[in-house]
């Protein structure tokens, strides 16, 4: 990865909402560069931060779209597909170039129909976006500003165990949690995950320590962690244990299963479960996060880039 980077592919398409397209796309512009104004942070936002997110489609708003994947197709494209499908990663919709109307029209015509706040008529569309150099997500918004979203695995277990989503009606239920940990840390979609060593020294939310200091991992990359990252509700959208599709319905079962939204909810409970975590943001005095909201995990920009190689040694480094 380079600097200002994040890991390939992260966040780099997005759909710009149906009502907002005559409002906000120029259609005389470069539309990756019309995107990226669209995104452009506003000028009482922290740096890296952007105040347009909501003028595109989300899993907190659309949480259908927590029932499918995106692969990147090429240098611009992207391809829909159903996991666990039959045949295993089934295609709904392919764009082999975003920035040619003919091949985004597939994708959109998907989605006016697929997610919950869109238009559902064909004729209205989302605009399938790409940004380049950009994120379409809360924080990055500007190029060269693209964020890592780093775990660290003592976290994610102390999260679990108290937040974790348990099973109900179960006479047998025992308090076990019947949501894996694997499931629960697949939630908080971190592009990093920082494990113990073996020897204890990484302890539950020790990483919120990091705020404002360097991590060195394995021998090229340097990172400086920014923040603490503020926990979207999308946390509680979730699929179907089990993707139920057959020869005949072509997956629709699937596709028409309801969505889980309710019960316990990562995004709502950190603040109640752990009140009295303290970090500080963007270099300002530690505050109670619960004051803010829910945090989990932290934010971090690349400052030397690099290879990262599962199982590299991570290093915390005086402060930047």
């Amino acid at each position: 990865m380079e600097k200002g980077s994040s890991v390939e592919d992260d966040r780099a398409f997005a759909l710009l909402r149906h009502e907002n397209i005559d409002k906000r796309w120029s259609p005389c512009s470069d539309p990756t560069t019309n995107a990226g104004d669209i995104l452009r942070a506003a000028p009482d936002k922290d740096p890296g931060h952007h105040s347009n997110k909501h003028l595109f489609h989300q899993l907190i708003t659309d949480p259908s779209l927590a029932k499918i994947s995106a692969k990147r197709v090429g240098e611009r494209g992207v391809q829909i597909v159903l996991p666990g499908s039959k045949p295993p990663g089934r295609v709904l919709a392919t764009c082999l170039d975003v920035l040619v109307k003919s091949e985004r029209e597939p994708v959109e015509r998907f989605f006016s129909t697929f997610l919950e706040t869109a238009s559902g008529e064909p004729s209205k569309p989302p605009k399938l976006t790409f940004a380049s150099g950009h994120s379409f997500a809360n924080v990055g918004g500007n190029p060269g500003e693209h964020v890592l979203h780093i775990n660290a695995t003592p976290s994610l277990e102390a999260a679990w165990k108290k937040m974790g989503r348990r099973k109900e009606n179960d006479d047998k239920n025992d308090g076990d949690e019947s949501e894996s940990l694997a499931a629960f840390a697949n939630r908080f979609r971190a592009n990093l995950v920082v494990e113990d060593a073996g020897d204890g020294t990484l302890n539950a939310f020790d990483e919120l320590s990091w705020c404002g200091r360097c991590l060195r991992v394995g021998d090229e990359v340097e990172v400086l962690v920014n923040e603490p990252t503020i926990r979207c509700p999308s946390t509680r959208a979730e699929v179907p244990s089990e993707v139920v599709t057959d020869d005949d319905d072509d997956g629709a079962t699937f596709l028409n299963a309801p969505v889980d939204v309710e019960g316990v909810v990562p995004d709502l409970d950190a603040r109640v479960a752990f009140p009295e975590l303290t970090a500080s943001i963007f270099g300002r005095e530690p505050k109670r996060l619960a004051e803010k909201g829910s945090y989990f995990g932290v934010y971090a920009t690349v400052i030397t880039g690099g290879v990262i190689r599962e199982g590299d040694e991570v290093r915390l480094e005086e402060s930047f």
